[in-house]
């Protein structure tokens, strides 16, 4: 299956691959590689190319950087004013004198050299000041980016009532000074990678040595490396060009945004994606027990946090089954209830002009319209959209005859269970299994429920995060791992860190 979806990706992307891939320019000299710089961006305002004299009659230089991200003071105090105000260098002075002496002249950070026209551009547009001089044929990079993005915020998604109140931003170096002040150990290593051949961006690759394993490393190494792409936006669009079985609906990888919760992870073993210009992390591997932990859980008592987990696993299955349990007993099985719920349920159907599995259908299709509207219209209005289709609709449907009271409790009941995950991905997976269980219910009643419940097991079981297992620690079982699925167990004589690893296979 793996190969067929390389295949069909490979046939979508043909065109978008096709005239992007640059090759290797080495550059030419001071006055062609200026030129080419100025070619490129002559439609561009915020494009600065700023000539000047290394020293008093020294050689000519120029400063190339985008006014839009790069911080001009910096520029001009940090590597202008240096090199301009100090006596010339020789004119024949060798290639490592004349590159070592500027490195030395300049008051900003490290200065990398850059011996390639494609990378210095790459550079360029990544908010870095490329610097040329005349008889070098390599240009020297310099990070003096400007700082324009938002500022550090509390969370949004994942709030907590107990723990730190920061939230990534658009900014990876924001995002790594914030897992370095949890973090503070020489083993966190950092590996970069630049993605998008026509909208580059960066990619840092977080994990501490020694905990990840080496394999699980150069698993998503290998997989990082080949990706050729046009842009990339967002953390999703990362996470699906990874490949990491694609046609699943389950989610299967961890997206946060909450700083604690990454370093947790990292200390797990974990891996950390960072992408410039998106707020969250995406940690892998992750496994399907994932989805229903959250930082609060390590804030609270042991015996509260597996409560609210057990809470948590019941909603799932209440969001996912229970409309298809109502079809199958009121369908199929209606000898299972009580006579007197019977007769109630007989009474309270009367009248109704479709079966149960399209009646079924027909309500939780329009509560997931409504849901979708909700979301993208204006917040102003929403609550009035809340009101007219959760209440006026909900009365009107009845009043009309064209569903039963009893399903309206059972949707609304299935609905309202589905926001119970603290990961809102599930929230798409529920919709999808809701109307999966519904269709196996109509057909086969219980033994479909059943039959489709089994098949997805299997499919879980059968995926596989980087060499893990979806639905570790059951399979395969692992007992010393279950001290962290719905069980916590309390903090002794350890930290939080040590005691919430997770062993993997």
């Amino acid at each position: 299956m793996a190969g067929w979806w390389e295949k069909i990706n490979a046939w979508l992307t043909r065109d978008t691959a096709k005239g992007e891939s640059v090759s290797e320019v080495p550059l030419q000299g001071y006055t062609h590689d200026l030129d080419y710089f100025r070619g490129l961006f002559m439609h561009a305002p915020d494009f600065t190319a700023r000539e000047f004299r290394l020293g008093l009659d020294g050689k000519k230089m120029a400063v190339l950087y985008l006014r839009s991200l790069a911080d001009e003071a910096r520029i001009a105090a940090e590597v202008i004013l240096p090199l301009s105000s100090i006596p010339a260098l020789v004119e024949n002075a060798p290639h490592t004198f004349y590159v070592h002496t500027i490195r030395n002249l300049m008051a900003c950070g490290t200065v990398a050299e850059v011996g390639d026209l494609t990378q210095a551009l790459d550079r360029l547009l990544l908010g870095e000041t490329i610097m040329l001089a005349d008889g070098l044929r390599v240009a020297m990079v310099v990070d003096a980016r400007a700082n324009r993005g938002r500022g550090i915020t509390p969370p949004e998604i994942e709030t907590t009532v107990f723990g730190p109140k920061l939230a990534f931003v658009e900014d990876c170096e924001i995002n790594l000074s914030l897992v370095r002040q949890q973090i503070r150990t020489p083993a966190l290593h950092i590996e970069t990678f630049t993605l998008g051949t026509r909208n580059p961006r960066r990619v840092l690759m977080l994990y501490i040595d020694g905990l990840a394993t080496e394999e699980t490393v150069n698993h998503l190494r290998m997989k990082l490396q080949p990706i050729n792409v046009g842009s990339l936006l967002q953390t999703n669009y990362l996470q699906s060009l990874l490949g990491i079985s694609p046609l699943s609906p389950f989610p299967q990888a961890i997206h946060s945004e909450r700083p604690d919760r990454v370093s947790g992870n990292l200390l797990e073993g974990r891996i950390a994606l960072f992408l410039d210009g998106s707020p969250e992390a995406i940690i892998l591997p992750m496994g399907f027990s994932d989805l229903f932990q959250s930082p609060a859980d390590y804030y609270d008592h042991y015996a509260v946090t597996t409560l609210t987990r057990t809470f948590r696993l019941l909603a799932f299955l209440i969001a996912t089954t229970l409309p298809a349990l109502y079809v199958a007993i009121i369908t199929y099985n209606y000898e299972l209830l009580p006579t007197d719920l019977l007769f109630a349920v007989a009474t309270a159907r009367a009248g109704i002009p479709f079966p149960p599995v399209i009646e079924s259908v027909l309500m939780v299709l329009l509560v997931d319209i409504l849901q979708e509207g909700a979301l993208r219209i204006p917040s102003k209005i929403g609550q009035t959209v809340g009101v007219v289709g959760g209440f006026m609709l909900g009365q009107a449907v009845i009043l009309a005859r064209l569903v039963s009271p009893l399903l309206v409790i059972v949707v609304a009941i299935s609905v309202i269970s589905s926001f119970g995950a603290p990961d809102y991905r599930v929230v798409g997976l529920t919709r999808l299994l809701r109307y999966v269980m519904l269709a196996a219910a109509g057909v086969l009643s219980g033994i479909g429920i059943a039959a489709a419940w089994t098949a997805i097991l299997i499919h879980m079981a059968s995926l596989e995060i980087l060499g893990v297992a979806y639905l570790r620690p059951f399979a395969p079982l692992r007992l010393s791992s279950l001290s962290d699925f719905v069980f916590r167990k309390p903090y002794q004589g350890a930290t939080a860190s040590q005691t919430k690893r997770v062993q993997r296979e």
